[in-house]
């Protein structure tokens, strides 16, 4: 990956686009000192995966989920080297489709050897990848490509967009369909 490439991140107003996840509740997380930031090629795909199932069980998403949420216009600061789980020769390596929707303990383990990462979370210096180039689990168009970059755990000082895109206009765009949740409900009994 190159710096000229345009990325995107689905994140929380109050939080950095170049947020590295450490905590294991992400599909590629390293954990400890190490974390993992997830981005994308599309907005729309990097809104899908912030969103994944809640999105895909009501096939709407309420405005006040996507009201303190953003997507930013990211690029890397320099040359990146990838796992590409999307290569035609992946399969040669025993990677299948399914490190987008297996238990996060395969596709973290995946990950932890990419990074050259032993067992207990200590780096190899100087070896590994810098991340992984996947298909996304909620988006199904195959030119939308996701990305989990490695990287120290936390906020990172790399460059941030200074206006990022409010996540319901990329709903809207995207044909993804934003309802308010009603605030009350009158039950009415039907007639007799």
């Amino acid at each position: 990956m190159t710096p000229s490439k345009k990325l995107f991140r689905a994140h929380r107003r109050a939080k950095s686009p170049w947020w590295f996840s450490s905590d294991g509740t992400g599909r590629f997380d390293l954990t400890g000192s190490r974390g993992t930031c997830y981005l994308a090629d599309a907005a729309a795909a990097a809104l899908r995966e912030a969103l994944g199932e809640s999105l895909v069980k009501a096939g709407v998403i309420d405005f006040a989920e996507l009201d303190p949420r953003v997507v930013s216009v990211l690029r890397v600061q320099s040359p990146l080297s990838l796992a590409d789980t999307t290569s035609p020769t992946a399969a040669n390596h025993g990677i299948t489709k399914e490190i987008s929707t297996v238990s996060y303990s395969v596709p973290q383990a995946w990950a932890r050897a990419w990074a050259h990462e032993g067992i207990d979370g200590e780096g190899i210096d100087g070896a590994g990848m810098d991340g992984v180039r996947y298909a996304g689990r909620f988006s199904t168009a195959h030119r939308d490509r996701c990305y989990a970059l490695f990287g120290p755990a936390g906020a990172s000082s790399a460059p941030a967009d200074p206006a990022p895109l409010p996540a319901a206009t990329v709903a809207e765009k995207s044909g993804i369909r934003v309802v308010n949740r009603p605030r009350s409900v009158t039950v009415v009994d039907p007639p007799a």
